[in-house]
């Protein structure tokens, strides 16, 4: 099975616009745990912000004030 490094790298290596973010220590399902891990809040928005800037990106829109 290919870890996600490896599947960023290879996106990468192919050409493919990436970000990745590793979530150190959470389970694979850690977005269903936000009430319950505090430290997932921090991990999620960070995800978020980065799909946000990359739907900008696409749209060519500038991103809005918060």
């Amino acid at each position: 099975m290919e870890t996600p490094r490896a599947h960023a790298a290879a996106l990468v290596n192919a050409g493919v616009p990436t970000t990745f973010h590793e979530a150190a220590g959470h389970i694979h399902a850690f977005v269903l745990m936000r009430g319950v891990v505090p430290s997932t809040q921090d991990d999620l928005a960070r995800a978020f912000a980065a799909l946000s800037a990359t739907v900008r990106a696409a749209r060519g829109t500038a991103p809005t004030a918060a």
